[in-house]
C-alpha cells in the first residue's frame, strides 16, 4: 500500500481588519480661539484667583494650590460632569482637549442660561454654549473653596473639634437633629447617619465623610460673598 506524504500546512497569513478611527467633530470657533490665544496654567490660575478678588500676577505662581491656601482657599482638582460644576456653583479652570492631544486651560466665568462666559486669554469673556464646550472638555477642572477656619477639615466618625461643632450647624438647616447631643465638639454615629443622608440628597459619595464636596455643598448655603458660577436674575 502506498503511503500519500501529508501535505505540508502553509499558515495562512492573517487578515489585517483597519478599524477606521473617528475623531471627535470639534466647534470650529472656540478650538480657533484656543488655538490663537492659549493661556497657560498659571496665567489661569492667577483669572481664577481673580474671581474670588485675589491679585498676583502670572511670574508670582509656582505652586497654585499652595497660594490659594496661603490666601485661605484650597483646590478642589477634579475629573467630572457638568452637573457638578453646576452644583458646586463657582468659577472653575476647565481642561480642554483637540483631536490632537494638545490641552488647553480656560476659566469657566459665568453660566447664564444656554450661555458659557470663558475667559480664553485675549477674550477675557468668550461666549459659548454647552454644546460647543462639551466636545473638547475632558472632564478635568480646578475650583476653590474656602475652609471655616483652621484645623482638620476631612472629618469622620470619632474626630473631634469645634470643625465638628461648625459641621452640625450647617447640617442643622438639613435636619436639626445634628444640634441634638451633649456632645456637640464629637463626630459620633447620629452625625455620620445625618451626612450620609445629606451626601445621598446632593448626589454625592455617600460615604458619611466629610470632604471637599460636602464642605462645598454647605457653604454654599452660608457663603453670600464668594462669587458664584451661575447668573442669577432679577
Amino acid at each position: 500500500k502506498i503511503v500519500k506524504p501529508i501535505e505540508p500546512v502553509v499558515a495562512k497569513k492573517p487578515v489585517k481588519i483597519e478599524v477606521p478611527t473617528t475623531k471627535k467633530v470639534l466647534p470650529q470657533l472656540l478650538t480657533n480661539q484656543l488655538h490663537q490665544q492659549k493661556l497657560t496654567l498659571a496665567a489661569a490660575f492667577t483669572r481664577l484667583f481673580s474671581e474670588f478678588g485675589l491679585k498676583v500676577n502670572d511670574e508670582q505662581i509656582v505652586n497654585p494650590c499652595e497660594m490659594a491656601k496661603q490666601n485661605g482657599y484650597l483646590c478642589l482638582v477634579e475629573t467630572g460632569n457638568w452637573r457638578q460644576i453646576l452644583q458646586f456653583d463657582r468659577p472653575a479652570i476647565l481642561e480642554l482637549e483637540d483631536n490632537a492631544g494638545q490641552k488647553y486651560h480656560v476659566v469657566l466665568k459665568k453660566v447664564a442660561d444656554d450661555k458659557i462666559y470663558l475667559d480664553l486669554g485675549k477674550e477675557p469673556e468668550f461666549v459659548t454654549t454647552l454644546s460647543q464646550l462639551v466636545p473638547l472638555w475632558n472632564g478635568n477642572y480646578v475650583q476653590l473653596w474656602k475652609p471655616f477656619g483652621p484645623g482638620k477639615y476631612i472629618l469622620r466618625q470619632g474626630d473631634q473639634g469645634k470643625n465638628v461643632f461648625k459641621l452640625r450647624e450647617l447640617l442643622a438647616a438639613f435636619d436639626d437633629k445634628s444640634l441634638e447631643t451633649v456632645t456637640p465638639l464629637i463626630f459620633d454615629e447620629v452625625l455620620t447617619r445625618i451626612v450620609t443622608q445629606f451626601q445621598i440628597k446632593s448626589g454625592l459619595d455617600a460615604d458619611g465623610v466629610v470632604g471637599p464636596k460636602t464642605w462645598i455643598l454647605l457653604n454654599n448655603s452660608v457663603d453670600t460673598g464668594r462669587p458664584w458660577l451661575i447668573m442669577k436674575g432679577d
